[in-house]
C-alpha cells in the first residue's frame, strides 16, 4: 500500500510474491479500458514502489468505475474508483479520496443493516450483503487487516442469517474477497455474490496459478 495524502494506491506487481496473484488477476480482466492518462506529477508524485525500478508508461490504460450511492450517502454525490496499468508488469488501484471515505462507510452500515433484517427479503439480503462487502474494502483500503475485517464480518453475519432458518451457501475455503471486488464493477460483483449465496460460491478468479504443461 501507498500512502498518499490525496490519492493514495495498492498495487500489484509481477514476481513480488505478496501481490504476485493480484497482479495475475489483473491480468485476467478482459474488459477493455475506458480511459488513458498521462501522469501528472502535479496531482501525485510518480510512486515509489517496491521490486523496481519501473518505468511508467508515457500513456497509461485506466479501468473507471463509478458507484453511485443509494442511501443517506447520495447527499455527497457518485465517487470514482480507478485501476492504472502503470508500467510493465504494474498496476495501481486508486482508492477513494479522503472526502468519500466517510460516505462508503455510510453506505456498508446501511446496506449491513439492510442484509441483517430477517423481515427483507432473501435474495434482497444476499444482494446487501454482496454490496457491503464491496463498499467496505473500498472504503477500508489500507492493507489486508482491512480486508479480513470485512470478509470476517460477512461470514458472521452469513452464518447469523443461515442460524435463522434461511438457506444459504457460505464460502469454505480461503479466498481474496478483496481483490475481487477492486477488479469487479459494484453491480456485477452484487449479482455475482447473490449467486453465490444462493446457488454456492464460486472462484471468480482462480487461487492458484494453473500448472505448467508437462513435457
Amino acid at each position: 500500500m501507498l500512502f498518499r495524502s490525496n490519492p493514495c494506491y495498492s498495487f500489484a506487481i509481477d514476481r513480488l510474491p505478496r501481490t504476485e496473484c493480484f497482479h495475475q488477476w489483473c491480468n485476467l480482466v478482459k474488459t477493455p479500458p475506458n480511459d488513458r492518462r498521462t501522469w501528472d506529477e502535479t496531482i501525485a508524485p510518480k510512486p515509489w514502489l517496491p521490486a523496481g525500478p519501473h518505468t511508467p508508461f508515457e500513456k497509461m490504460d485506466v479501468w473507471s468505475m463509478r458507484y453511485n450511492p443509494i442511501y443517506a450517502a447520495r447527499a455527497g454525490g457518485a465517487f470514482n474508483v480507478r485501476r492504472i496499468h502503470y508500467a510493465k508488469g504494474v498496476h495501481l488501484i486508486e482508492h477513494p479520496r479522503g472526502s468519500w471515505v466517510p460516505q462508503i462507510r455510510q453506505e456498508a452500515q446501511a446496506h449491513w443493516a439492510f442484509a441483517h433484517n430477517p423481515n427483507n427479503n432473501t435474495r434482497d439480503r444476499f444482494a446487501s450483503l454482496g454490496a457491503f462487502e464491496w463498499c467496505w474494502v473500498w472504503a477500508n483500503p489500507f492493507g489486508r487487516a482491512g480486508a479480513m475485517t470485512g470478509d470476517a464480518l460477512s461470514l458472521m453475519l452469513q452464518k447469523h442469517i443461515h442460524q435463522q432458518g434461511t438457506p444459504i451457501h457460505i464460502r469454505q475455503q480461503y479466498y481474496h474477497m478483496d481483490c475481487e471486488c477492486l477488479l469487479t464493477p459494484f453491480d456485477e460483483y452484487v449479482d455475482k455474490r447473490q449467486m453465490d449465496m444462493s446457488h454456492g460460491f464460486r472462484e471468480k478468479f482462480p487461487m492458484k496459478p494453473p500448472s505448467p504443461p508437462s513435457l
